[in-house]
């Protein structure tokens, strides 16, 4: 659920956000950085992706390169 609800703020902001896009990508992808670093007190989707990462181990590269796909869509 946490990579779900990640997917689609990632799809909001690239699709249907009424301003800057890719300046609110830019800020996705800096809350990114900045939660898996320290998920707590992020923004909550953003945090609890982060935090699903960090317990799984996983690589964070998806998300990275799911916000970078909607650049690109920009």
């Amino acid at each position: 659920m946490a990579f779900y609800g990640y997917a689609r703020l990632v799809d909001q902001l690239g699709d249907a956000y009424a301003g800057d896009r890719l300046a609110a990508l830019d800020w996705l992808e800096a809350e990114t950085r900045a939660a898996l670093d320290a998920p707590a007190g992020r923004y909550p989707l953003v945090g609890a992706a982060a935090q699903a990462v960090l317990r799984l181990g996983a690589p964070p590269d998806p998300l990275f390169d799911l916000i970078e796909a909607n650049r690109r869509d920009q």
